[in-house]
């Protein structure tokens, strides 16, 4: 909705034609873009809330049946227990009863990749250091609300807890496990990306050996042609495979996330449900709780006057509280 219009060159002064959009237009395609940022953010939303809501699932099916337990968010609806089908079931909440709470939350991580750009925007452009400084901090709180924000979509999924509701539960979960939080997401994070980036470059240095081979054999190509052919199938083949795997990395990191929010509800309720995942996160989480009973098992000790916690407490590790 734009059109050409004459206009003067202010480094040479010349008369030049430049396209020029009428204000309407400008802001009809900056409401376009944060419509499509949104977007975006809602389907990552929906991912995570779909695969949180099937590791509660997991997590809780103790028996083989239908043991999640039931939950009530603030306007008394009750979440089902059913784990028939936790994909579809999770889907139908997703496009139900939380697709307020997702909105939201794809609202928020929006909001804060917006600010989040203009502040590393503002300190490319600046050379006063304060600025960058504050653009930094700026830049911090943004990521630790993303973070924030992306807990409280799986808090949300466990306990079906409106968005608001959850975000003060994840808070004062962070109270008590933020730095096991931090270290059981970013090495989980850590892992997924080298592994993704590692196996991508072993499928292109393979495509790349078997397409070399074919030739050297029979293609007949000039070397140049050859060395093209060889490049480009290189490349492509190390996008797609670092697209697969950056996806299913992503899934991984999701799950364990999911996991981890499962694991500090068994923690602050004294619960205990067998799954080798629970081990290994109190072995990361909580080490100095882990002590070794006379008969050589292993148990989670409870400290008197913690949450959830009013006397001392053994759990035996992998076994029912």
């Amino acid at each position: 909705t734009g059109g050409w219009v004459s206009g003067i060159d202010m480094d040479t002064g010349e008369k030049v034609c430049v396209w020029e959009m009428s204000t309407a237009a400008e802001v009809g395609l900056g409401v376009a873009g944060v419509a499509l940022l949104w977007l975006t953010f809602l389907a990552f939303t929906i991912r995570f809330f779909v695969t949180s809501f099937v590791t509660a699932c997991w997590w809780f099916d103790t028996e083989g049946g239908d043991a999640l337990p039931t939950a009530a968010d603030g306007s008394g609806v009750l979440r089902p227990a059913s784990t028939g089908a936790p994909v579809r079931r999770g889907l139908g909440l997703a496009f139900g009863k939380s697709f307020g709470t997702l909105s939201l939350a794809a609202s928020v991580l929006t909001a804060c990749e917006i600010v989040n750009n203009m502040a590393r925007n503002a300190e490319r452009r600046s050379n006063n250091i304060c600025v960058c400084l504050v653009m930094c901090c700026l830049q911090c709180i943004m990521r630790y609300i993303q973070w924030l924000t992306k807990f409280c979509v799986a808090w949300h999924a466990v306990t079906a807890q409106p968005f608001c509701t959850s975000a003060r539960g994840v808070f004062d979960m962070l109270g008590r496990h933020g730095l096991a939080v931090l270290v059981v997401d970013r090495f989980t994070s850590l892992v997924m990306h080298m592994g993704s980036l590692f196996l991508a470059l072993v499928v292109a240095g393979g495509t790349t050996l078997v397409v070399k081979a074919y030739t050297d054999g029979q293609s007949g190509l000039p070397q140049e042609q050859a060395d093209l052919m060889l490049a480009v199938f290189g490349i492509t083949a190390w996008v797609l495979s670092s697209v697969v795997l950056n996806f299913f990395g992503a899934l991984v990191l999701n799950i364990v996330d999911a996991a981890y929010i499962c694991f500090a509800l068994d923690l602050d309720t004294q619960a205990a449900h067998r799954h080798e995942m629970r081990q290994v996160l109190i072995l990361v989480a909580k080490p100095t709780t882990v002590v070794q009973q006379p008969g050589g098992g292993a148990a989670v000790a409870v400290p008197v006057g913690a949450a959830g916690a009013p006397v001392p407490t053994a759990v035996p590790v992998g076994s029912y509280a």
